[in-house]
């Protein structure tokens, strides 16, 4: 993928999308386990998708929006906010306030990103739209959406699914969350599943560099396997590539021969 890349982004007015129809009007208070400072940060994910001829003349902003208000009846927290009560218990108000919605055009195209969709990608500061605010995470939409014509959707989530994670204050900890099983490349709107669907980037959180992912990925081959993105200084990530490449070009010296004449390979690294 091109770090170079470089495009324009117009931005429209931000705006909210609320249920279609009327929701609850209740507050909802979230698991012990999510009251934790650790966990109050913002995950950017983001789909691609592909242009298809036989959605000529749909808007992918406009069927987007009316999804995502007939979508929030269902899940009418979404359209809420995130608040604190005594002993900073968190809960959600669900007042229908909506989502917050913005609509934006790019002059690039999916296929400028490189043909193999992974994080992290390029200008990501140019397509990500930072609410004032929301990185403290209270009283602010529990979701971001972004829609780009040249069809990207992006958003911004917290508390996304169900699954949770403890964050250990332990020297040299590092958390690594599975969304591999998450779906978010088989989310469709129209325009077939995305090309790439999940986590814009690793190193997220309180402490950047400490949370990454476990994220599905098809080479060109059509060979699937995980991509998990690392965060390290600049005289780490070097010493890191370079160990990495060791072991990998001398994969083969330390093969072990098993009964059957098989072969099983270990990966072993000298880093300390």
């Amino acid at each position: 993928m091109s770090q170079s890349l470089v495009f324009k982004v117009k931005r429209h007015e931000p705006e909210l999308v609320k249920p279609s129809k009327p929701t609850p009007n209740e507050t909802k208070l979230l698991s012990d386990i999510d009251d934790q400072d650790g966990l109050r940060f913002q995950i950017p994910v983001v789909q691609f998708y592909n242009y298809d001829p036989n959605m000529k003349g749909k808007d992918p902003v406009d069927v987007i929006r009316k999804a995502l208000a007939k979508t929030l009846v269902f899940y009418y927290p979404f359209a809420g906010r995130l608040r604190e009560g005594n002993d900073r218990k968190l809960m959600v108000d669900c007042n229908g306030e909506g989502v917050l919605f913005i609509e934006a055009d790019a002059d690039v195209s999916v296929e400028e990103f490189g043909g193999q969709l992974q994080p992290p990608f390029p200008c990501w500061d140019q397509l990500l739209f930072d609410v004032p605010g929301s990185s403290q995470v209270i009283n602010t939409p529990l979701l971001l959406i972004q829609v780009y014509y040249f069809f990207v959707f992006l958003f911004y989530s917290y508390k996304l699914t169900h699954t949770y994670f403890s964050l250990f204050t332990v020297v040299r900890s590092y958390l690594v969350s599975d969304v591999t099983r998450a779906g978010f490349g088989e989310v469709e709107f129209g325009w077939g599943k995305a090309v790439y669907g999940g986590p814009a980037k690793a190193g997220v959180g309180a402490i950047p560099g400490v949370c990454s992912f476990y994220i599905p990925f098809k080479n060109d081959k059509g060979e699937e396997g995980l991509v998990m993105p690392v965060c390290l200084p600049t005289q780490a990530m070097e010493r890191f590539v370079k160990e990495l490449d060791h072991v990998l070009n001398n994969n083969n010296n330390i093969n072990q021969t098993i009964k059957g004449g098989k072969k099983s390979g270990f990966i072993i690294s000298s880093m300390l």
